[in-house]
């Protein structure tokens, strides 16, 4: 396989050249560790030149503040206007964590070569932790995905983001990593659910809740094993409804039993992070009207391997929500 890119002060210096690559990401990492380097093609073309963009947002050339060499003195230029710092391919560097939208479902990447994975993230909105241009982790450590004309919503400085924002944020990716996954009874920490490919509905719900910050570290919220199918007309409780009621953190999120449908649910309930707690499943709400379940009986699987996990009809919405955790917005 021929060369393709190579890593130098300038074209005509050789004896600076800190190697050749056939993938521009990897020749990339190795100009933003050292500035005074370029990406050269076969041809001696720029290819990249790693100057740190300042502006309020990609679109808004005519109003950049400056291009940096050196990337602290780009993220003090923005931190001092409130701008955000870009690379040579407009993606968004700094600050970070930051949210992004992909409006259809997109692959997973590996970073380090640019290599297609199995698996997708979902139409959704996702947060992104660490960049390795052009790609972006998910926040669930589901994967890489090409942050190329992604639209940018904000950045989420650490404490800045409430839970019930961190919830609706996470839901289609971690309901996402769900999926080539088979349903079993248990419990399981999320690393050893995500390692065995297999999660139940508390297990799944519980990752959302966690990265909301109201559960800890694989600590579970769930239903009751044995719910009674006639709790809603016998004054069901918010504890004959579910497990785990201890592990949440009630200064972030409101738990309130409801023993109603969907439908019948007040607005306040109906929006995206809010947990939902069944007869026999917990699911979460999306965005526009779609509920995330796990749920053996409430999904389509096939041979017991999830290949779909976002309703907009049956069980989810006929069936009774006996208790709404909603995280504080």
């Amino acid at each position: 396989m021929a060369i393709k890119y190579y890593v130098r002060k300038s074209w005509e210096d050789t004896v600076t050249q800190q190697g050749a690559y056939n993938v521009l990401s990897n020749a990339v990492a190795v100009c933003d560790s050292d500035t005074d380097y370029r990406v050269y093609d076969a041809d001696g073309s720029l290819v990249y030149n790693p100057l740190y963009r300042v502006r309020p947002s990609w679109a808004d050339a005519d109003k950049q503040s400056g291009a940096y060499q050196v990337y602290s003195n780009a993220t003090a230029d923005a931190d001092k206007r409130g701008y955000r710092v870009y690379d040579y391919l407009g993606i968004p560097r700094y600050p970070t964590p930051y949210t992004v939208q992909l409006t259809a479902a997109t692959p997973y990447y590996t970073a380090a070569d640019g290599a297609e994975q199995a698996g997708t993230a979902s139409k959704g909105i996702y947060t992104i932790t660490a960049i390795k241009s052009p790609y972006g982790q998910l926040k669930s450590g589901a994967g890489w995905i090409d942050l190329r004309s992604l639209d940018v919503y904000g950045a989420e400085a650490a404490g800045s983001a409430t839970p019930l924002t961190l919830a609706a944020n996470n839901v289609a990716d971690v309901y996402g990593c769900a999926i080539g996954c088979k349903h079993v009874s248990g419990t399981y920490s999320w690393s050893t659910a995500m390692s065995k490919k297999q999660v139940n509905c508390a297990i799944v719900a519980s990752r959302v809740a966690y990265l909301a910050g109201l559960v800890g570290k694989d600590k579970l919220i769930s239903h009751r094993t044995a719910v009674n199918t006639n709790i809603v007309s016998q004054k069901g409780t918010i504890s004959k409804a579910m497990s785990g009621y201890d592990n949440l953190d009630l200064d972030k999120c409101t738990v309130k039993w409801v023993g109603k449908t969907y439908g019948s649910l007040a607005a306040k309930y109906k929006v995206a992070g809010a947990i939902y707690i069944y007869d026999s499943n917990v699911a979460v709400c999306g965005e526009d009207g779609v509920i995330y379940s796990c749920n053996n009986g409430s999904n389509q699987l096939s041979d017991g391997v999830y290949v779909k996990n976002a309703m907009t009809s049956g069980y989810c919405f006929t069936s009774p929500i006996l208790v709404v955790i909603l995280p504080n917005d």
